[in-house]
């Protein structure tokens, strides 16, 4: 269970990153 949480943590995490980069390159 605490490898499960950690990958779908790490999977959140790089949702958001992936979507944050996403936003400053369309907006600059």
């Amino acid at each position: 269970m605490s490898k499960q949480t950690k990958k779908s943590k790490l999977k959140f995490h790089l949702l958001v990153f992936g979507s944050c980069e996403a936003t400053m390159a369309y907006t600059s």
